[in-house]
């Protein structure tokens, strides 16, 4: 018969521990998570968004891009002049 009265050995004892250790971990990292849901209401890790706040963020995005287009087209639609330049001569307006 095996003798149940021996110590553990020393490499026995320290994969218990880092065991127990990592299940202690794992607990107290998963009930962080649900405070912070319950604090906040996330939903999957994403914090909710109310319809005024997306109202909002379409109305500066559309804003956003009303501008550069009028800032494109007044660019595009001002009068340019070409110059042409011969060598040895004036500069010479198109």
């Amino acid at each position: 018969m095996t003798d149940r009265t021996a110590a553990p050995g020393f490499w026995t004892v320290v994969l218990l521990l880092l065991g127990a250790a990592r299940k202690r971990a794992s607990g107290r990292r998963s009930r962080w998570v649900a405070l912070l849901r319950k604090r906040w209401g996330l939903v999957g890790g994403i914090a909710p968004v109310n319809d005024a706040a997306m109202v909002g963020a379409t109305i500066a995005v559309g804003v956003s891009i009303l501008f550069h287009v009028l800032a494109a087209t007044a660019t595009a639609m001002q009068p340019r002049r070409v110059i042409c330049s011969i060598p040895g001569s004036r500069i010479l307006p198109q």
